[in-house]
């Protein structure tokens, strides 16, 4: 669901993007409380950028409440935006 409250470590976010043919489709990771640089928050995230060409891309943690403000509204994990559809569980981790 869209409910990040409900969201659990190890959650995935997705992210579809349709207009991107070769991959429309986007993953973060749920982490939760990050074990180092934390600053106390509960609502960090993982993602790989993806590669462009010429690069390999990187992996970035930030936390969902600066994704909230990201610049391009169609990565904001928030319930108005279409190109999120939400935050699941697979079902080994339940």
């Amino acid at each position: 669901g869209r409910d990040r409250r409900q969201a659990k470590p190890g959650d995935l976010l997705f992210f579809h993007q349709p207009w991107a043919q070769a991959f429309p489709d986007h993953v973060m990771i749920f982490l939760g409380e990050a074990r180092e640089a934390s600053e106390d928050a509960t609502d960090w995230v993982v993602y790989h950028t993806g590669a462009t060409a010429g690069e390999e891309g990187t992996i970035k943690k930030v936390r969902l409440a600066v994704l909230d403000h990201h610049p391009d509204a169609r990565w904001r994990p928030v319930a108005g935006n279409r190109n999120f559809v939400g935050f699941y569980r697979l079902k080994i981790l339940e």
